[in-house]
């Protein structure tokens, strides 16, 4: 025999002032959770859509910025760590826009593409600095040592 007590529970709720369906309360938290939805539908869109925060031209090297669609990166990106790293993308490349960050955490409904506004001249000068970047990085590093066989 099936339990009394989600009846219960119904019969009390109905009973009880602003628990009834119709509430305007229950309206607000209904037209809430639709308001969820929707926002969590275009956290998982891919690509993700252009933002509005872009501006016509880069500040750096006065090219308009033209639009592209570039793969999400979750974690923390060297970019971001590495002191000299992130002041040359400030001053140098500020709108790049080889990759757009989704932030730390990731599962398998996370957007992988997001749509970005970026500088031409950026991505050169980017690709230029991360070569040479990497050069000077390989260059401070011991010998690799050779395992000995026995």
């Amino acid at each position: 025999m099936p339990s009394p007590l989600p009846a219960i529970v119904c019969a009390i709720c109905f009973a009880l002032p602003g628990c009834a369906p119709l509430s305007p309360e229950n309206a607000e938290l209904r037209r809430l959770e639709r308001e969820i939805q929707v926002l969590e539908a275009r956290l998982r869109q891919d690509p993700q859509p252009l933002g509005d925060w872009y501006p016509e031209y880069c500040t750096v090297h006065e090219t308009r910025l033209r639009k592209d669609t570039v793969r999400i990166l979750y974690g923390l990106p060297g970019e971001f760590v590495v002191q000299e790293w992130r002041e040359a993308r400030e001053t140098q490349f500020p709108f790049a826009y080889t990759w757009g960050w989704g932030g730390c955490s990731f599962s398998n409904d996370s957007p992988k593409r997001v749509r970005v506004k970026f500088c031409p001249d950026c991505r050169t000068r980017r690709a230029e600095w991360v070569r040479d970047f990497e050069q000077r990085w390989l260059q401070q590093q011991p010998p690799a040592t050779q395992a000995s066989s026995h």
